[in-house]
């Protein structure tokens, strides 16, 4: 997805400050399909943006961003024909790739020490700039979750990435601790292999699967550049999709708790999937009682998961869960109250209050097991 906010996300990632003259042609040309007076509805507008400019389908969360985004006319098809190409994922695919050191599958790479560990990432990917900022990676939430690593855990890292959570957490948990990095993308696979490699680290294993509630298999947009991407649980596979799509194992956690055990902290950061892998993994929660680190937004639960966001806040309150807010900008906030309908109502409207002045997607969230908040 390619959205305003302060992480990079799986689609095309926007550098408002870079331009391509050849992509602003190519915008120019577009004009006339993706103008609004032809009456497309903003769906449509968004899935041809991404089939012309980016060459691959929209992801769940990414066409509902972008599409609520011409709903409110915070943005016009053109403007957005142009952010596209301004993207850092467009112009990885319409340049010729001449400079940096090739060894990721075609792709320019850096070393970037950081977190006291070595990453092994694409050049230029906002990645790499926020791990070499002064502020740091996600400094609202990643140093919170490292300070609950601690050595001869196990962590279950749920939408693994590129790996700038299950790297850190392998140093913290030491040689007698393990992560479980869950990936869903080939391509993620191999960059976050690099990086486990670059740093030495032996403690981290690369499960290349989807999780969700039901046994099966997904498509997935088959990635150029990117560090994120989602599954399409909706639909069965065509006999085209295979050229444009990877067909991917998909598996509920609670059909693996054994394999598992013992799990002491989950992240998931899998864009609206959360809700479907928590429902899979109902035995497994009450089993472990782990500490549980989760993206939430209501959008991306709808596009995802196909259910209101509150279904994920309450799945985890029934099981006896107490939520915490990881504002950007504030202290942490910890839902004390016992009513579950005001704990939906308060972080919904945290969530709200992200996206209209932050103009963010998400927000970040703590589940603490066993009714109480963990210490540190």
């Amino acid at each position: 997805m390619m959205r305003n906010d302060d992480k990079p996300t799986r689609a095309a990632n926007v550098n408002p400050t870079s331009s391509h003259a050849n992509g602003e042609a190519h915008a120019e040309s577009r004009e006339s399909v993706m103008d609004d007076r032809w009456g497309y509805d903003p769906e449509t507008i968004v899935s041809m943006l991404y089939r012309l400019l980016l060459g691959r389908e929209p992801d769940p969360a990414g066409l509902a961003h972008h599409a609520e985004r011409l709903r409110a006319d915070k943005v016009t098809a053109q403007e957005m024909a142009r952010n596209f190409v301004r993207s850092t994922e467009y112009r990885r695919q319409a340049e010729p790739q001449t400079n940096g050191v090739i060894n990721l599958a075609g792709a320019p790479s850096v070393r970037v020490e950081a977190l006291g560990c070595e990453f092994v990432l694409p050049a230029g990917s906002d990645v790499v700039n926020e791990l070499r900022s002064p502020q740091g990676y996600e400094p609202w939430v990643l140093p919170y979750f490292l300070d609950y690593c601690r050595p001869g855990m196990t962590v279950l890292d749920i939408g693994a990435s590129w790996g700038v959570f299950s790297l850190p957490a392998a140093r913290r948990v030491g040689p007698h601790g393990r992560v479980l990095a869950v990936e869903v993308s080939p391509w993620n696979c191999r960059v976050l292999t690099k990086s486990i490699q670059a740093s030495q680290l032996n403690n981290v294993e690369v499960l290349p699967f989807g999780v969700s509630d039901r046994l099966g298999s997904a498509l997935l947009p088959m990635q150029r550049w990117t560090n994120n991407n989602a599954l399409d649980v909706t639909r069965n596979a065509e006999q085209d999709d295979l050229d444009r799509f990877d067909l991917i194992p998909v598996l509920p956690l609670d059909a693996i708790r054994a394999a598992l055990s013992p799990v002491h902290i989950v992240k998931m950061d899998i864009e609206g999937m959360e809700y479907r892998t928590a429902l899979g993994g109902i035995s497994f929660l009450r089993e472990q009682n782990p500490l549980v680190f989760s993206e939430y937004s209501p959008r991306f639960q709808q596009a995802g998961s196909g259910v209101d966001g509150r279904e994920l806040l309450l799945l985890f309150f029934d099981l006896g869960y107490k939520i915490e807010i990881l504002h950007r900008h504030a202290p942490r906030e910890q839902m004390a109250t016992a009513d579950r309908n005001e704990v939906v109502k308060r972080v919904d409207g945290a969530w709200r209050e992200h996206v209209e002045r932050d103009g963010g997607t998400h927000l970040d969230l703590c589940f603490h097991p066993g009714g109480v908040l963990s210490s540190l």
